[in-house]
């Protein structure tokens, strides 16, 4: 009997913590903030020999003016002494969040604050002259030439020849827009209609502010007026292998070479 009334106690006191751990959270997570609130209907002036103003309903409600949520940040003027990827080269004043400049990069040692002295020093010294790239964004235009496949659409009747006008609008099709001047193309000429160039590669060299060189993948396709005379669509065909117009060319893009001019 004591048994059973024992065995009873202890699943009643278990099942019991149960449903306390399921209503209740193990643990709280505190988050310090701070909110401004205004009142959407501000309540009205007392009346003469009026001393109590009973508020209505709808004097509860509040609007959010400011939080920590909301709030626009701050930032401050930081040196960089280093190169950092997407944010400037070594020698350049970038602004940059209050809150993130200490820790992500003066403790670091890739930055200091932009004090008068550090203005000052940076003038007189040659340390803006040194740069790894000739912007903050070229490394990442390097990074997305080298990973695309651009397609070259040319027309399957009439005779062409591969100009650096041709390279320059396939490109723009794609999002990447370059001068002239800034493509060179490979030192023999390729001309066409021939369906024996179909899908087959080969590099552009496109120059970056005059001082970078990054090779560029390119494949010919050709294209006709009469929807009857055109080719198969191949689908996702930068995925495939292609082949070279010229053999002697066995660059891949992870070994296209990026020059830079000083």
């Amino acid at each position: 009997m004591l048994r059973q009334i024992f065995a009873n106690g202890i699943e009643n006191l278990f099942k019991q913590n149960i449903i306390n751990c399921n209503m209740q959270p193990a643990f709280t997570v505190f988050s310090r903030n701070t909110y401004i609130f205004k009142r959407r209907h501000p309540p009205r002036s007392l009346k003469k020999g009026q001393t109590k103003y009973v508020l209505k309903q709808k004097s509860f409600i509040y609007d959010v003016v400011e939080s920590e949520s909301t709030r626009e940040p701050e930032f401050i003027d930081i040196i960089l002494t280093s190169y950092v990827k997407g944010l400037g080269l070594e020698g350049d004043v970038v602004s940059v969040e209050k809150i993130k400049a200490y820790t992500k990069y003066i403790a670091p040692g890739i930055a200091e604050f932009a004090t008068p002295e550090n203005l000052n020093r940076l003038k007189s010294s040659d340390a803006n002259k040194i740069k790894k790239f000739s912007s903050v964004d070229v490394e990442k235009t390097i990074s997305y030439l080298n990973t695309r496949v651009f397609s070259i659409v040319m027309n399957k009747e009439t005779e062409w020849t591969i100009e650096p006008w041709h390279i320059r609008v396939s490109l723009r099709k794609a999002g990447v827009y370059v001068n002239d001047d800034c493509i060179e193309l490979p030192s023999q000429k390729i001309q066409g209609p021939s369906l024996d160039l179909e899908n087959k590669e080969f590099y552009v060299t496109l120059t970056i502010n005059k001082t970078e060189k990054v090779n560029i993948r390119c494949r010919i396709h050709h294209w006709s007026t009469e929807p009857v005379n055109r080719l198969p669509y191949v689908v996702d065909h930068w995925l495939m292998k292609a082949d070279k117009i010229f053999p002697e060319n066995i660059e891949t893009t992870k070994d296209a070479q990026i020059t830079t001019n000083q």
